[in-house]
């Protein structure tokens, strides 16, 4: 268990090896929306969330970065609605 829905984020976890199931909420200012826990072996890096955010003011290539992995997730999650989106339509269309 890595973080717990409900619980505010006064960390960021860094995942250097392995998968985890769960989406951070250390960016925003709310709890986090689920709960994340690895789903396999995982090697970790605990960063407090203060630490984290002067590094992202102090490193604007660190900053991008940050945004381009957000974009990437933000457009895997779209596309994914997507696909869910037809294979519910599909199913519709067959009854």
């Amino acid at each position: 268990m890595l973080f717990r829905q409900g619980e505010a984020p006064k960390e960021v976890v860094l995942v250097l090896h392995g998968d985890i199931a769960g989406v951070p909420a250390i960016l925003g200012r709310k709890s986090y929306s689920l709960t994340a826990v690895s789903v396999s072996r995982c090697i970790i890096a605990i960063v407090p969330r203060k630490r984290f955010l002067a590094a992202l003011q102090a490193d604007p290539e660190m900053t991008l970065g940050i945004v381009r992995m957000l974009a990437e997730e933000i457009s895997e999650m779209q596309n994914l609605s997507v696909q869910f989106r037809l294979a519910h339509m599909s199913e519709l269309a067959i009854q």
